[in-house]
């Protein structure tokens, strides 16, 4: 909780005399409230997309060849694509435990947030591009 909301929360316990739930006052003071809890809700999911674009940008620099100092097109296209099929080898360990195991989906969370998160990417790939990355060592 951040420290705004502490002091509203305060303020309101301060309060001599019952406040009304629908008086100004205390309207203003939830009106403040929800405004902290907002704007630190976007701070979050900021930091959150800033955080997963540096794993990515991490993942690459690691799997680069630092033979190549100019990269081509293609070359980029294949380590992207490598990038995409990274979890392979989890998803196939998951069809595996499916079809030993008679408890069902196990292992159905993971499964499905790996198939989107490569479905997303593939489509980035096909339309847009995940990024031109013509990095240099």
């Amino acid at each position: 909780m951040s420290g705004k909301i502490r002091k509203e929360k305060k303020e309101l316990m301060k309060a001599k005399k019952i406040l009304h739930p629908n008086s100004r006052k205390v309207n203003a003071i939830v009106k403040r409230t929800h405004k902290a809890i907002s704007r630190q809700k976007s701070k979050w999911s900021s930091m959150i997309k800033q955080q997963l674009i540096g794993e990515k940008l991490m993942w690459l620099k690691q799997n680069m060849c630092p033979d190549l100092c100019p990269y081509m097109e293609t070359d980029i296209v294949k380590l992207l694509v490598k990038y995409i099929g990274r979890n392979d080898e989890e998803l196939e360990q998951i069809e595996i435990k499916h079809s030993i195991g008679k408890r069902g989906r196990q292992h159905a969370n993971r499964q499905d947030i790996i198939l989107m998160s490569k479905k997303e990417e593939q489509t980035q790939l096909d339309t847009c591009g995940i990024g031109n990355i013509y990095y240099c060592y």
